[in-house]
């Protein structure tokens, strides 16, 4: 039977976020504790990732991994709590339309089914299409059944659902929308196929208005170019921040040795993997004349030497002296190293100007 139908992407279309950013947020939030270990394990995935030694979907089921602490119940709350807030109001007015002109609505995501399948429980949609996961005694993991839900897989499971229903779409009076043209395929299925706004889910574009040239968005290659700098040094900071905090809490907890030494210890051994990844990984400063290495040693260490002693002030302050907990001080004042640490490395020690000026002076 051929039918009218409406095609949504969730993220940063029905929604103006990302779901999975959401949920992530959402558990540290509700579920600190068990959230907060499994932060090590997901960053250390994305590192790999970002490094292509691991594949996409290895790196998104890591940011799934959360998942398995929550019932039906509780995921049901975070769509209620969360995602159903951030409906956005072009939205909820196309799809009241399309309920009026008896569209059959499809929601498709990249991000799981597990969550986004109550946009069809609430009634914003006919059929939701989502990522799979693993679901064993009545709760889900972290690992992903078939393939990811997303840019040609769209068309593939919008087809097996069609088949399941007996439907076909009507090509002429269908309409589609997505915020991203990574969705051309799911697109391409429709006569009426629109771009929208990321923040508020308003309409930029026609799809028959985009040329084939304008398919690789050279925008968001640009930005990327523009924050790789900032990218990269939050997964090495992140990185960073989880040797000291292991050797902290090994020095600590296993060894029993006192927090200022355990400190000290941890300090020094993330300040040598903080140089070397800073240098090569996140600044890219390639120049390895000794001379220059020296400086440029002394600098990093002068400087983390600063971050370190204002990291221990704070430490003696919030434990010692206001009795909080040492573990939780110790991941707090690490976030405003983190910070202090970035300003201080692009501007003093890895600072373009300085290899530049080092090699000119060899040259001369």
């Amino acid at each position: 039977m051929e039918k009218k139908v409406l095609l949504l992407d969730i993220d940063y279309t029905v929604i103006n976020t990302d779901s999975m950013i959401d949920f992530l947020i959402y558990s540290l939030k509700i579920k600190p504790i068990k959230t907060i270990f499994k932060l090590p394990y997901i960053l250390v995935v994305l590192v790999l990732h970002a490094l292509k030694i691991v594949s996409l979907n290895k790196a998104k089921e890591a940011v799934f991994y959360p998942i398995v602490n929550y019932t039906e119940g509780e995921l049901e709350k975070f769509f209620t709590n969360v995602l159903e807030q951030k409906i956005n109001s072009n939205m909820r007015d196309i799809i009241k339309k399309a309920r009026e002109d008896n569209m059959f609505i499809i929601m498709i995501t990249a991000s799981p089914y597990a969550y986004m399948k109550y946009f069809k429980k609430y009634g914003y949609a006919d059929e939701v299409i989502g990522t799979e996961l693993e679901y064993i005694n009545s709760s889900y993991k972290n690992k992903i059944v078939g393939n990811n839900c997303k840019g040609h897989d769209k068309i593939v499971k919008i087809q097996e659902l069609l088949v399941k229903k007996d439907l076909v779409i009507d090509f002429e009076n269908s309409y589609a929308y997505s915020d991203s043209k990574s969705d051309l395929p799911m697109l391409s299925l429709v006569k009426n196929a629109y771009l929208v706004n990321k923040k508020d889910g308003k309409v930029k574009s026609k799809i028959d208005d985009i040329k084939i040239e304008d398919l690789l968005d050279k925008k968001i290659i640009k930005k990327l170019n523009e924050y790789k700098e900032s990218i990269m040094y939050l997964i090495f900071g992140g990185l960073t921040v989880l040797v000291n905090l292991v050797i902290y809490t090994g020095l600590t907890r296993v060894l029993d040795i006192n927090y200022m030494i355990s400190n000290i210890i941890a300090w020094i051994v993330a300040v040598l993997f903080a140089y070397v990844t800073n240098k090569f990984f996140v600044f890219e400063s390639k120049e390895i004349n000794l001379s220059f290495l020296v400086k440029e040693i002394s600098a990093f260490v002068s400087c983390r030497l600063v971050s370190g002693i204002m990291e221990m002030t704070l430490m003696y302050l919030m434990i010692d002296l206001i009795g909080l907990n040492d573990f939780i001080v110790k991941v707090f004042t690490n976030i405003l190293v983190i910070i202090l640490n970035y300003i201080l490395s692009k501007v003093i020690i890895f600072s373009k100007k300085n290899t530049i000026k080092e090699a000119a002076s060899r040259e001369i």
